[in-house]
């Protein structure tokens, strides 16, 4: 295995030694911008039959610059036993064989691919470097392979008897083509778009030397998709760089994509963030000859682009995103107007703030979710549906109905004791809903002291908005309310002072304001009793 790497430079001068590339190496691989100079040598790859290597791959990479003023025996290229060389998109190829033989020859189920070649110069010369022509041509396939040898994107021209580019530069037979392969000996065949093939003169047995001419470069072209698969504006030509060839690979992450064009409030599309369906369409737009400009292999986003040939648009389709931007939304009570938050804030959205993202305000996670305790999504008010994510965006409204509730109070003594009305009172009404905390139980002999509201005291009257609560009363004993002697009153007072109901040890656990006032209006009713005793 040999490897060169990038824009290395290769230059070697010898006289009739041997080839460059002999016998037994099974696989080479040459990268971009490389320049290989040799002369003298006997041939530039020599594969014999008995060389025992089998499914040998020689690959060179885009703009390849192969340069041979001289080798010294016939067959320059030689490939057997299924050898693959192929010769990527740009190469500038310049065989001069000084032997009266062929210069590329093919045998076995061997083969042979130049990729939109800037050029390619083969010529047949003798020894003394006069025209020569054996009657094969400079490109002859011995063996099975079907093609043996294509070319594509080119135009050329051929050099047939004993004719050469010096006397005659027009050529004998000129063409241009897609694609010419030859299948067999050395017939050449042109390939029509629908796959099938029709005969050339372009390139026979009788050519001696054949020259390829690179074609001006078509358009390459970047629609901006977004993540609803929505056209952005119309597709953007973008430069080509200078000296672009046919089949070059162009880099769509550039500047000029991903930033200069790239339309306002979008921004490159990452992973998920790519329009579904993208990698079955696999950037249709491109090359459909190769799959190096499908795009991403995990996302189906554009990554690579392929220069055309002139006449010959290419349009890619590049995935964004819209920038992060601020959305909101509040539940209000219909019935009220008071305005309530979310109860999921700070779970993730099903959809986020992303310019040009589409919010669903019907989706549950709005609808249930989210929804306060104790109310539901109304279904009489008028409801947002949807929002189209912009740069400044009004805070949604979303209008829900209190739940129906009924509360049931429970009354108790000072000392916890559970009391059971004669009359249940219960309050009934809405979430939200105002209502008016009685002023009476139906308890005989007792009195309302105060109200438990969710642990919190409120006055027996009190008006309070219906929310999800519990409650329980807090109920004393009620004096008799027929009149009385003075010795009943005398004997009730006793009584009331012998079951401590005035004493220290049952005041001190009450609270100031709640002390202060049970003491004086009890004083306030108890005097003049007193006196009366």
């Amino acid at each position: 295995m040999v490897r060169i790497g990038v824009g290395q430079y290769t230059s070697m001068a010898v006289n009739n030694i041997s080839s460059t590339i002999y016998q037994h190496l099974n696989e080479m691989t040459v990268g971009d911008n490389v320049t290989w100079s040799q002369n003298g040598f006997q041939r530039f790859i020599y594969m014999p039959d008995n060389s025992g290597v089998q499914n040998a791959v020689f690959t060179f990479g885009q703009n390849f610059d192969l340069i041979i003023p001289k080798t010294t025996q016939p067959y320059s290229i030689y490939l057997v036993n299924n050898t693959k060389m192929i010769f990527n998109a740009g190469a500038q190829v310049d065989i001069n064989q000084y032997y009266p033989d062929v210069v590329v020859y093919l045998s076995g189920s061997s083969s042979i691919q130049f990729i939109s070649p800037k050029k390619l110069h083969l010529v047949m010369l003798n020894t003394n470097g006069t025209p020569a022509n054996n009657g094969y041509g400079v490109i002859y396939n011995f063996g099975s392979a079907s093609p043996a040898f294509t070319i594509n994107n080119s135009s050329l021209s051929s050099w047939t008897g004993y004719d050469a580019s010096q006397k005659n530069p027009n050529g004998d037979v000129n063409g241009q083509f897609s694609q010419l392969i030859i299948n067999n000996s050395a017939n050449a065949y042109l390939v029509n778009s629908d796959g099938s093939t029709t005969s050339t003169k372009i390139l026979s047995n009788q050519s001696r030397e054949i020259q390829t001419n690179s074609i001006a470069p078509g358009n390459i072209y970047v629609q901006y998709v977004d993540s609803n698969g929505n056209n952005i504006g119309s597709p953007k030509q973008i430069t080509l760089p200078d000296g672009a060839y046919i089949g070059q690979f162009i880099n769509l992450k550039s500047k000029e994509v991903a930033q200069t064009d790239m339309p306002a409030n979008y921004m490159w599309a990452l992973g998920n963030q790519v329009y579904s369906g993208v990698k079955k369409d696999a950037q249709s737009g491109g090359d459909s000859l190769t799959p190096n400009d499908n795009g991403d292999s995990d996302t189906g986003q554009a990554n690579v682009a392929i220069v055309p040939v002139l006449g010959t648009n290419f349009t890619y389709k590049v995935y964004v995103y819209g920038q992060p931007e601020t959305t909101s939304y509040e539940y209000v009570d219909k019935n009220t107007g008071k305005i309530m938050p979310s109860q999921n804030a700070g779970t993730a959205a099903p959809v986020s703030s992303n310019y040009g993202n589409i919010i669903d305000w019907t989706n549950s996670y709005y609808t249930k979710d989210g929804v306060p305790a104790g109310y539901h999504i109304s279904t009489t008010a008028t409801q947002p549906t949807t929002i189209t994510v912009g740069t400044s965006n009004p805070t949604v409204q979303l209008y829900v109905e209190g739940n129906s509730q009924t509360v049931t109070p429970t009354y108790q003594t000072d000392g916890g004791q559970t009391l059971s009305p004669a009359s249940p009172i219960t309050i009934s009404g809405i979430t939200g809903q105002n209502v008016t905390i009685p002023t009476e139980p139906a308890v005989d002999n007792y009195e309302i002291s105060y109200v438990l509201v969710n642990g919190q005291q409120v006055a027996p009257g009190a008006t309070l908005t219906l929310s999800m609560f519990t409650s329980h009363w807090i109920a004393h004993e009620l004096l008799p309310k027929q009149p009385l002697s003075r010795l009943m009153l005398c004997q009730t007072f006793l009584m009331l002072i012998k079951r401590r109901r005035l004493t220290r040890s049952r005041l001190i656990n009450q609270q100031p304001l709640v002390l202060f006032k049970r003491l004086s209006l009890r004083m306030l009713w108890w005097l003049p009793k007193i006196l009366v005793c």
